[in-house]
């Protein structure tokens, strides 16, 4: 008993979170720990049902299948090697020949994504890997969307903002290659939506104004860097309009767009319009650090409504958010302006995110000011105070619907009110969208998104 507790205390001085059911010392003065292991370094949590030690190398290894789990990546190993530091309570090296990455978002309804590759490498906060398949189907196949490159790196850039970094990448759909990339780089929260590489969506809208829309959308292609957003919209009433709008990405924390089109806006009396760019440009910009975040834009364009005169405009913003403990503070601020009028809007909200078990549900109060006139109806928004809800709700397995409305206390009338139904498959979302203010019902089915 004496022996087998000091067997304990030492995986214990290496890593404190450790437990198994069952110690096997050997003559070569390795350990074998044995059922339900768990142990936990700074960097990740494994669990196994059998992991052996050695203190004289400063290593353990085991032939089982292995959850590293680091956040919400949750890594499944075919076996695997590592190195650690005792004094640090660090893993410095960790290998496997063959891996299943699974990326499980917060966020509610959002496709969970998995990868499977070849020699995993982990080494001072960077993942290495080779022949890299990853799909919205599960187990990985090519029925939806499959993407390949033959080399992966992933980094944790800071808190839980990741990126990576394909080379030599392959996008199949249905099983057929429809284009190749030398390169390709994505950055995402782990605790949020991954966010899309690819998105394709077809909308079917019904406005009183405009009658029945048919639009399909393009977002978030990853070309050079950036990405290409694009919409193309036929209404009853004639009229066929396409807006695109490519973002250029000139530092992790910046980018550069280009917008040239037209897009249909619904004014706050409900009535429909087309805004026309000929063509528009802004510069993004975002500051983080661990629990605010800052993010500035500057845009310029020349624009027209319904098909008129085009009228210059220059404009920039502002907003801060700042996470506390029990809530979160919002401010925000813009300028923007034209050949005859200037708009200005200052907004702030604090609001209180709650979670349960069928979802989650932001309470808070918000506010906004305007002065002067902006020359686009939709953005001509009065001043308003009220409180402010958004809830997403999961009903079922994959039923659930989200909510998102402001209320001004002034008037009695809602600012937004939407309401949205959605059915989730893996790799595939409907929505039914209501907007009570808008007068506005969509219909979409977002594909391969990613």
């Amino acid at each position: 008993m004496n022996f087998l507790f000091f067997l304990q205390g030492f995986l214990f001085l290496i890593f404190p979170e450790f437990s198994s059911e069952e110690l096997v010392y050997f003559p070569d003065g390795s350990i074998e720990a044995r059922g339900g292991v768990e142990f936990r370094s700074d960097d990740f949590l494994f669990s196994s049902e059998s992991i052996t030690f050695n203190k004289e190398t400063s290593s353990f290894y085991s032939e089982s299948v292995i959850e590293a789990t680091s956040g919400n990546l949750v890594f499944i190993l075919e076996g695997m090697h590592g190195q650690f530091n005792a004094e640090k309570e660090l893993i410095e090296n960790l290998t496997s020949k063959k891996f299943t990455l699974k990326i499980n978002s917060q966020e509610k309804f959002s496709s969970n994504w998995n990868f499977s590759g070849d020699d995993f490498v982990y080494s001072d906060g960077l993942w290495n890997f080779k022949n890299i398949s990853f799909g919205n189907w599960e187990p990985i196949s090519e029925s939806g969307l499959l993407i390949k490159a033959a080399i992966c790196t992933l980094e944790k850039v800071n808190f839980d903002l990741y990126r990576l970094n394909f080379e030599n990448v392959d996008f199949h759909v249905l099983s057929k290659k429809v284009f190749s990339l030398d390169s390709l780089q994505r950055e995402f929260r782990s605790n949020e939506d991954f966010g899309n590489i690819l998105s394709l969506a077809p909308v079917i809208q019904n406005h009183p104004d405009e009658g029945s829309m048919l639009g399909f959308r393009l977002q978030d292609f990853g070309v050079f860097g950036g990405f290409l957003s694009g919409y193309l919209s036929l209404s009853e009433s004639g009229k066929s309009e396409l807006f695109l709008d490519g973002k250029l990405q000139l530092q992790k924390d910046s980018y550069f767009s280009l917008g040239l089109g037209s897009v249909f806006e619904v004014a706050k009396d409900g009535q429909g319009y087309w805004v026309s760019s000929s063509p528009s440009y802004s510069f993004h910009r975002s500051f983080r650090k661990e629990n605010e975040e800052i993010n500035v834009e500057f845009s310029a364009g020349r624009f027209s409504l319904n098909d008129g005169n085009l009228f210059h405009a220059t404009g920039s913003g502002a907003t801060y958010k700042k996470t506390f403990d029990d809530f979160v503070l919002r401010l925000g601020f813009s300028r923007f302006k034209s050949n005859q009028s200037t708009y200005e809007s200052l907004n702030g909200s604090v609001s209180l995110p709650l979670d349960f078990s069928k979802g989650s549900i932001v309470l808070g109060f918000g506010t906004r000011n305007v002065n002067g006139l902006h020359p686009i109806p939709s953005r001509q928004k009065s001043a308003w105070s009220g409180p402010v809800l958004s809830s997403v709700v999961n009903f079922s397995e994959n039923w659930g619907f989200r909510t998102n409305s402001e209320w001004d206390i002034n008037d009695g009338t809602f600012i937004n009110n939407q309401i949205s139904l959605i059915r989730s498959f893996n790799g595939l979302g409907l929505s039914l969208i209501f907007d009570t203010k808008q007068e506005l019902t969509s219909f979409s089915i977002e594909l391969l998104s990613f």
